[in-house]
C-alpha cells in the first residue's frame, strides 16, 4: 500500500510537470507569435511610409513637369508670335530694298495713254507698303488709280520689256478704310479687298 501511493505521488507529479512544461512551450510559442506579428507590422508600416513618400514624390515631379509643360507652350505661342512679326518686318524690309535698287538701276518705262509705266513690278506686299514703295522712288511715282490699273490691263501687251504677270494688282483707289481696289490682270475682274493681302505692285507717273 506504501509503495502504491508512493507510485501515485511520483506520477502525479510527473505529469504536473509534463503540463507545466507544455504550457511554457505554449506561451513561448504565443510570445515568439506576437513578436512575430509585431515586427510584421512594423515592417509594412515602414513600406507603407515608403509607399506614400514614393507616391508624393511622383506627384511632385507629376507637378513640375506639367509646370514646365505651360511654360513651355508660353514661350512656344510667344517665339510663334516674334517670327510672326519678324517675318512680317523681314516682307516691309524687302519690299523697301527692292524699291530702293529699282530706284537705283536704270529701268525701261513705256507710255500708255498720259502715263509713264514701268516695265517691271515692284513685287508683292500689302496695300499701306505698295503705296509707300511707289512714293520712296520719288519723281512723281505712284501707284495707278482703279481706272488708270484697268487702261494698263487692256494694254498689257504695250509694255515690251516686263509684261504683267497673270495675277492681282494693287491700284491706288480706297473702297473704305481697310479696304482698296485691285484688278486680276488673268481675267479683268475688279474688285475691292482687304489691305493686308499681298498683291504686285506697278508703279506709273503722269506726263
Amino acid at each position: 500500500m506504501k509503495n502504491l501511493l508512493l507510485f501515485l505521488l511520483i506520477s502525479t507529479t510527473s505529469f504536473a510537470q509534463n503540463k507545466k512544461e507544455q504550457i511554457e512551450a505554449l506561451n513561448h510559442s504565443v510570445d515568439s507569435l506576437n513578436t512575430v506579428l509585431a515586427t510584421t507590422k512594423d515592417n509594412s508600416a515602414k513600406d507603407i511610409r515608403e509607399l506614400n513618400d514614393y507616391i508624393k514624390k511622383v506627384r511632385d515631379e507629376l507637378t513640375n513637369l506639367q509646370t514646365s509643360n505651360n511654360k513651355l507652350s508660353k514661350e512656344n505661342e510667344k517665339f510663334k508670335t516674334d517670327l510672326g512679326e519678324l517675318s512680317k518686318k523681314n516682307l516691309e524690309l524687302e519690299a523697301k530694298v527692292q524699291a530702293v535698287e529699282l530706284k537705283k538701276t536704270s529701268f525701261e518705262t513705256v507710255k500708255v495713254g498720259n502715263l509713264e509705266v514701268m516695265t517691271k513690278d515692284l513685287g508683292k506686299m500689302k496695300w499701306d507698303e505698295a503705296m509707300a514703295a511707289c512714293a520712296d522712288l520719288r519723281d512723281g511715282w505712284r501707284l495707278p488709280t482703279k481706272d488708270e490699273l484697268n487702261v494698263l490691263y487692256e494694254n498689257q501687251d504695250k509694255i515690251e520689256f516686263g509684261g504683267f504677270c497673270p495675277a492681282v494688282y494693287w491700284s491706288s483707289t480706297e473702297s473704305g478704310t481697310s479696304h482698296a481696289w485691285a484688278q486680276n490682270f488673268d481675267d479683268g475682274f475688279q474688285g475691292g479687298d482687304n489691305k493686308n493681302v499681298n498683291y504686285y505692285v506697278r508703279a506709273v507717273r503722269a506726263f
